[in-house]
């Protein structure tokens, strides 16, 4: 009975095994009911009829079908799938075995079942993405990964099945488990590292892609309009053939200049140097303005390499601009500036809005984990905007200043040239 409930653990494991190598929930058809019928079947009769262990891996062809069936993958992603299971589950039984023995040394029965239980619960938790990440990192670009996990493997599948054997592992043996047991630590931590540096590029690379395309757009429109301006200077320099009076004549003009300058009011994004950055502006402008929202640029320099990789500077923009675009919706007036100049060493964007004055004191709470006036949950921006100058030594800074008798918020964001640090 013991065993019975023991292969019933260990089939349901390898179902929870398979189902987080490939980042899927777990759900019960016939394929997976069948596995689990057949492995309790097939591993209590090799029990009964006390056939060798060594033959017991025959029981990982079935896994195979069973994966390329369940799974619909191509043999070799299969084959990898089964490598993994069996170095997963191995590596978890004997660590759990360990364990278990240290606690329980002579009750071999109950041993057995709470193992087995620890096991199903530890790859219970796993991380089901990342496995499948692993996969396909192994089957892409990476043989040594599997040469090392096949050792780690065969080292542990030869303590199990010493267990078995002689009812317990050898100390001299012991000496192999614990160097197999660190590699895959250290291998999956240096994986996990890789992975994280992996990802991070893919989403530069993303967001560069989407806003390069953005930057083509601003420039595309530009190239038009230049072919556009000498028409509109030729109808303002012909405008006195059509005012009598000197003062319709300044007038129609002024307000002529006014449209021409408001419809290429983002022409100098172009010269700003970054066309990351150039891309991203000029998009993020487009939306306030489609939302009804008013927005100033200047741009005083062209932007050289910065320090700080244009992901993370655009994200700290983006936080402050959406914040100013929302301070203007709550007040229903007014209007954003942004500008961006430079100084001996480093950058400073200024995005102000116009707003009531708020005391020093309440603005430092912005910047704290929650400390936003906009309710439980808020306040998240601010507090990101400052771990990222924190951890990318740029620096964010808040003050009230006053423009024609009008109060406004600015925050300046300084962000180091590549030159400034050596």
């Amino acid at each position: 009975m013991i065993t019975l409930i023991s292969l019933v653990i260990e089939g349901v494991t390898i179902v929870v095994c398979f189902h987080r190598l490939y980042g899927q929930k777990i759900r019960l058809d016939l394929k997976t009911v069948c596995l689990v019928i057949i492995h309790v079947l097939f591993l209590g009769m090799f029990n009964f009829w006390q056939i060798s262990k060594v033959a017991v891996g025959i029981i990982y062809i079935i896994y195979f079908v069973y994966c390329k069936a369940k799974f619909k993958e191509s043999f070799i992603m299969s084959g990898i799938s089964i490598f993994l299971l069996g170095v997963i589950m191995t590596s978890f039984q004997f660590m759990c075995l360990i364990i278990t023995s240290i606690f329980i040394p002579e009750n071999e029965p109950v041993r057995i079942i709470i193992s087995d239980i620890e096991a199903l619960c530890c790859i219970l938790l796993l991380p089901g993405s990342r496995l499948d990440r692993l996969r396909k990192y192994i089957f892409i670009k990476n043989k040594g990964v599997a040469g090392i996990l096949g050792f780690v493997g065969m080292v542990i599948v030869f303590l199990l099945m010493q267990d078995k054997m002689s009812e317990g592992v050898q100390a001299e043996m012991f000496v192999f488990a614990v160097p197999a047991v660190l590699m895959i630590v250290v291998l999956v931590g240096k994986w996990n590292s890789s992975q994280e540096r992996i990802e991070q590029i893919e989403k530069e690379l993303d967001n560069n892609i989407r806003l390069q395309e953005k930057y083509s757009e601003l420039l595309q429109k530009v190239r038009l309009r230049q072919h556009e301006f000498k028409n509109h200077l030729a109808a303002i320099f012909s405008s006195h053939y059509t005012y009598k009076t000197y003062d319709k004549l300044v007038e129609a003009q002024r307000e002529y200049c006014q449209k021409l300058a408001w419809e290429n009011r983002h022409n100098g994004l172009s010269l700003i140097g970054n066309d990351v950055l150039a891309g991203f502006l000029y998009g993020k402008f487009q939306e306030l303005e489609e939302g009804g929202l008013c927005v100033e640029c200047e741009i005083h320099t062209k932007l050289q390499r910065m320090a700080v990789p244009n992901y993370y500077v655009i994200e700290a923009l983006g936080i402050l601009i959406d914040n100013a675009a929302e301070a203007y919706k709550d007040a229903g007036q007014g209007k954003v500036s942004f500008s961006v100049a430079a100084d001996e060493d480093s950058y400073c964007f200024k995005i102000r809005n116009q707003f009531a004055y708020v005391p020093y004191a309440q603005i430092e709470q912005w910047f704290k984990l929650g400390g936003s006036t906009k309710g439980e949950g808020r306040g998240l921006g601010l507090h990101h905007v400052k771990t990222l100058c924190n951890e990318w030594e740029m620096s964010i800074r808040c003050e009230n200043i006053e423009i024609g008798r009008e109060n406004w918020i600015m925050f300046t964001l300084v962000v180091k040239s590549a030159g400034s640090q050596e």
